[in-house]
């Protein structure tokens, strides 16, 4: 045999030197893992099954530290996450199941992160206030929270209420933009109604006002009556699917400038046609049973369970026994203006 065909085991590199790179926080580029891992597949697909998470959510919920009550919150994470910042749960997006118990308020704040909320589980009597304008939260409910807005959350009804957060909290702590500032609200700017946009391609003229110039929907609240109605309206695609996307009504574009949005519904029996991109994505079960092959794996799926499709990897999707509707958030706006997205469809 060979040398060359022997493991290397030895460290090449003197002691000494090997000190001076610890010393002065040097990685040599033969040792780097993402110089080393260049076109591998490092993610794969997961799923938060949530018959296992509402157990630990509802046991979360009853603790009553003071430190807890604003931030009871528990993030899914990516299981292959390379260091303690890094608390994605795929790609550069962060999201979550929070709760709210009935009687408690979360404190106004804002920060410069996108964030979203889907409602989950709610009976009733919670709303969100976000920069003055009071949004009504209710099962299926998309509400935002765009990037340096006002919001807090308010449970005056009977029960608790569950709802997934998805934020680009990533993004912004590898570009360092991170920020936070507590209430009370102040300063808040003014909005315009939801009754402002009750008529599909017509709205208000705004050329030179602030609300013209706000990377984000005027529309704070997107009701799940609303976007079930857009969704049955759309046209089908030939794997019979039909999907829509949360839109600015003043752009035409997504919702948050760098989180896009969609509601997908897909008919029983008949698997989607194949699809991958350079973004990742988070799913969400609204509804129904079914299966999704992403990559390799195979991940069977009921309602409100969380999973995962990474970039670069073919996903499909079929329903069992009925219609099924998936929430679907990912980054395709980031890399969209980057000029780095990518997309490519199969048979």
């Amino acid at each position: 045999m060979s040398d060359h065909s022997k493991p290397v085991t030895e460290d090449v590199v003197p002691s000494e030197l090997r000190q001076s790179y610890k010393d002065n926080s040097i990685v040599p580029l033969w040792e780097s893992v993402p110089a080393t891992s260049f076109g591998k597949q490092i993610e794969e697909a997961q799923i938060w099954r949530w018959s296992t998470m509402l157990p630990i959510i509802q046991e979360t919920a009853k603790m009553r530290a003071t430190h807890v009550l604003d931030r009871r919150v528990l993030l899914m994470t990516n299981p292959k996450r390379l260091h303690v910042w890094d608390e994605a749960g795929t790609g550069p997006l962060m999201f979550d199941f929070q709760c709210v118990m009935p009687g408690e308020r979360a404190g106004a704040h804002r920060h410069p992160m996108n964030a979203l909320r889907f409602v989950v589980q709610c009976t009733g009597g919670v709303k969100s206030i976000v920069d003055g304008k009071d949004c009504v939260m209710e099962p299926g409910d998309l509400i935002l929270t765009p990037g340096w807005c006002w919001h807090e959350h308010v449970n005056e009804g009977k029960d608790p209420i569950i709802w997934l957060d998805v934020l680009d909290v990533m993004l912004h702590h590898f570009l360092g933009t991170t920020g936070f500032q507590p209430g009370p609200a102040r300063d808040v700017r003014p909005q315009l109604a939801d009754s402002a946009f009750t008529a599909a391609g017509i709205v208000p003229k705004l050329d030179g006002s602030d609300h013209a110039s706000r990377s984000y929907s005027p529309i704070f609240r997107y009701p799940w009556v609303d976007a079930v109605r857009a969704l049955v309206a759309s046209p089908a695609a030939p794997d019979g699917s039909r999907e829509v996307r949360y839109g600015n009504p003043l752009t035409g574009g997504p919702s948050m400038d760098l989180i896009d949005s969609t509601l997908l519904q897909l008919e029983s029996g008949k698997s989607t046609r194949k699809y991958k991109s350079s973004a990742a994505a988070m799913c969400f079960v609204v509804e129904g049973h079914g299966v999704s092959q992403i990559g390799e794996k195979t991940i069977e799926w009921s309602p409100h369970d969380v999973f995962t499709m990474p970039a670069n990897l073919w996903a499909s999707h079929q329903a069992k026994g009925g219609t099924a509707r998936i929430f679907q958030v990912s980054t395709r706006e980031i890399y969209r203006r980057l000029g780095l997205f990518t997309e490519a469809f199969g048979e």
